[in-house]
């Protein structure tokens, strides 16, 4: 909706969020074509149906193509659909468009639950039509009563156990983990704030990005999306890919951690760029990279007459 207004009043500011459907993920240099486009909704989609709608419901991450996970989402969908036949509400309205801007963005996360956090009430409810729906057959319907109370129960003791699960897990992590890593972290983080330019742009593993940038005030280099591990380790592990994002996004330093932030993915790209690579700071296994503006021109010009400023 705030698209559509600001597309009426400032189309300079809503062009933007075009341009953001058109970006391609996996290849900075390019936008997508009609058929990764259509490839991205059908992704979308799958990640709908078999992680982000089932997490939501019940809090699991579920792995693979789960049974359990497609019923779930199955379940919610009647409910949203049998809503929509009896009378199609302002919030049906809202639904509806919110999935299909959900199919179209272009983030390819596995779960991408996060994005359904405003849809949450409206699903839990959905999800009780369709289990409503489903119970009105001639064989579940002289237990309707019963069996809907025992599925609203099942969902909340689910939901409660999950959040217990993941407390328990947070307060065990918070007192076994090692306070040294972070302490080498906040001193590279205060290094670069120091001894680079402010409009410097970092490039490491994108789970260090966002704690880099609130220590640092450095920008960072978008690679890939931190819920597409693989993804991200077959980017890190393409020399060509590599120099490209480092040309494309302006790249002055290359940040790799001794142990925090899939150090070893790192590592192994830096093997496969270090011609490029002066190091500047080394403390501990944390070490600051500075790109050699020169060498990285002599492979980009390999490939095309465009010189890496």
């Amino acid at each position: 909706l705030w698209m559509l207004r600001s597309l009426l009043f400032s189309s300079d500011y809503s062009r933007g969020y075009f341009y953001y459907l058109l970006h391609n993920p996996y290849d900075c240099c390019k936008n997508v074509s009609l058929f990764d486009f259509v490839l991205r909704i059908i992704r979308n989609l799958y990640a709908l149906i078999f992680y982000a709608l089932p997490k939501v419901l019940t809090g699991i991450i579920f792995r693979g193509r789960s049974a359990i996970a497609l019923l779930l989402s199955v379940v919610t969908g009647v409910g949203f659909l049998r809503c929509i036949r009896k009378k199609a509400t302002l919030i049906e309205w809202y639904v509806f468009f919110y999935i299909i801007i959900y199919l179209l963005w272009p983030w390819f996360h596995i779960t991408g639950a996060r994005f359904l956090v405003p849809l949450i009430p409206f699903m839990f409810y959905y999800f009780l039509c369709g289990i409503d729906a489903f119970l009105e057959l001639k064989a579940l319907n002289k237990y309707k009563r019963i069996l809907f109370c025992l599925v609203v129960c099942l969902i909340i003791a689910v939901n409660v156990f999950s959040l217990v699960f993941h407390i328990r897990n947070v307060f065990y992590k918070n007192i076994t983990k090692d306070t040294s890593d972070i302490h080498n972290f906040i001193e590279l983080s205060s290094w670069l704030k120091t001894h680079t330019p402010p409009d410097a742009v970092i490039m490491s593993h994108p789970k260090a990005l966002p704690s880099l940038y609130l220590w640092s005030k450095r920008k960072g280099v978008f690679i890939e999306s931190v819920d597409m591990p693989h993804r991200v380790e077959h980017i890190l592990s393409d020399r060509e890919r590599v120099i490209s994002i480092i040309c494309h996004s302006k790249v002055d330093y290359l940040v790799v951690f001794h142990s925090l932030f899939e150090s070893e993915v790192m590592r192994t790209c830096v093997s496969l760029i270090a011609d490029i690579l002066s190091p500047l700071y080394n403390k501990r296994g944390n070490v600051i990279y500075a790109i050699d503006k020169e060498k990285i021109n002599q492979a980009v010009l390999k490939r095309t007459s465009k010189p890496f400023r």
